[in-house]
């Protein structure tokens, strides 16, 4: 196998508590020509400081080591995890690119090994898929494989459904290696956006034809923290969905090779974002007030009533492949058709009080 350069490309917003851990999980790896950039996303001086003395201290081991690893630390203005993630792509000096929170780790020590190994046997190929891990309070939990849907046809409506939201392996950009060439093809714009940016981009590289390969082992340990920005309440969180659907849109109309209809891509985003958004919002204080008025903002908009009212359509329904989301999103999309506003926040209430949600979703 020939040494090809790997760019890892880490966003930095204030959290680096974890850093340490996150970097020396690449340190270990077996593939040794490795460039790690750091970029730092206009995080507060404190922050920053630690951040250059945590590179300082890679960079003197990478030296004294002599191991052909690299690291590279950035400062820049605050512009938005989606534009500093951009801006790592220019200035990679990878053929092939991995991105990573700044609080996960690599599984093992051969994960850019075996991404590796895939990438170069198959010169078609754009982006290859590992499967993965979350930690949750110190404890590695198994997620759901991609063999649900991995060997499935790439063009179907049941591979994108599993791919970026029931399973959701597809909706990351971590636990992935990327062929940097093909994401200067495309292209992909930054967006704007405070949540939700993983799935946009994904988005974009699916619509732009991106060709997948899959790893069966685990590849990314992602660590599930509850303090982080991704978990945090957001009163807007319904104004970003429905610019990840708009953008998805604008995006549509310029994909290259797909041939078909894309439209459940913005259908299932909009019929999830209703739903969790809900559920988000009645957790965050059980104001049944605060969740109908979430509710209205969804229900009311005619363009996003359009989009999910497609979940109705025989030819979509019958394709969702779980039993459970089979029967649930056609239901709830007509109560959605039909204004029955009151029906779904009552739904909602009943799910969060008694956790349905989590004791069906391996259903």
């Amino acid at each position: 196998m020939s040494n090809k350069s790997i760019s890892i490309i880490i966003p930095v917003y204030n959290g680096v508590t974890a850093m340490e851990e996150c970097i020396s999980s690449i340190a270990e790896q077996s593939h040794k020509n490795i460039e790690i950039l750091l970029l730092d996303d206009g995080s507060h001086k404190e922050a920053a400081e630690k951040l250059d003395e945590i590179y300082e201290q890679f960079r003197r081991r990478f030296e004294e080591e002599n191991s052909g690893m690299e690291i590279k630390c950035y400062h820049l203005s605050h512009r938005g995890v989606s534009a500093v993630r951009n801006y790592g792509l220019m200035e990679a000096g990878g053929e092939y690119l991995m991105y990573m929170d700044a609080d996960d780790r690599l599984y093992d020590s051969y994960v850019v090994e075996k991404f590796l190994r895939i990438m170069e046997s198959d010169e078609s190929c754009d982006i290859v898929v590992g499967n993965y891990v979350r930690e949750i309070s110190g404890k590695l939990v198994e997620t759901t494989s991609h063999n649900c849907f991995s060997k499935l046809s790439q063009d179907s409506l049941e591979y994108r459904f599993a791919g970026f939201f029931s399973a959701g392996h597809l909706a990351y950009v971590w636990g992935k290696m990327f062929r940097k060439s093909s994401l200067l093809k495309w292209g992909i714009p930054s967006y704007d956006i405070s949540y939700g940016e993983d799935k946009l981009f994904s988005f974009g590289c699916y619509l732009m034809g991106a060709k997948y390969a899959f790893l069966e082992d685990n590849t990314y340990i992602y660590v599930q923290n509850f303090a982080s920005q991704s978990y945090k309440f957001r009163k807007d969180y319904e104004k970003g969905w429905m610019q990840i659907a708009r953008e998805t849109e604008q995006l549509m109309k310029i994909q290259c090779g797909r041939d078909f209809d894309t439209s459940d891509l913005i259908t299932f985003t909009l019929l999830f974002a209703v739903f969790f958004d809900g559920k988000m919002v009645y957790e965050h204080d059980h104001s049944r007030e605060s969740l109908k008025d979430l509710i209205l903002f969804y229900g009311q908009n005619t363009w996003a009533r359009e989009y999910m009212n497609l979940a109705l359509k025989r030819s979509i329904k019958k394709k969702i492949p779980s039993r459970v989301y089979r029967i649930g999103i056609p239901c709830f999309t007509a109560l959605i058709k039909y204004r029955h506003f009151g029906l779904i926040s009552c739904m909602i209430r009943f799910i969060v009080n008694l956790k349905v949600d989590q004791r069906i979703k391996n259903l």
